[in-house]
């Protein structure tokens, strides 16, 4: 994938993850229920980084050996 498309992936995610925060922010819900959401969701998020980050690691590790 291009660094262009790179890119226009990450800005998509960042907006939809922004989009589904602010959604959840306005929603009619108790404060302490969106917080948990919004807990939930941050952690869900990270382990996905962490889990494509460390993929691609092992892709640039393979590709220059």
């Amino acid at each position: 994938m291009s660094s262009k498309g790179k890119t226009i992936l990450w800005s998509v995610l960042a907006g939809l993850g922004v989009g589904v925060a602010l959604g959840m922010l306005l929603a009619p819900n108790k404060g302490s229920e969106t917080r948990s959401k919004i807990k939930t969701l941050a952690d869900d998020l990270e382990d996905f980084i962490k889990k494509n980050t460390e993929k691609k690691d092992g892709d640039s590790a393979e590709s220059t050996t």
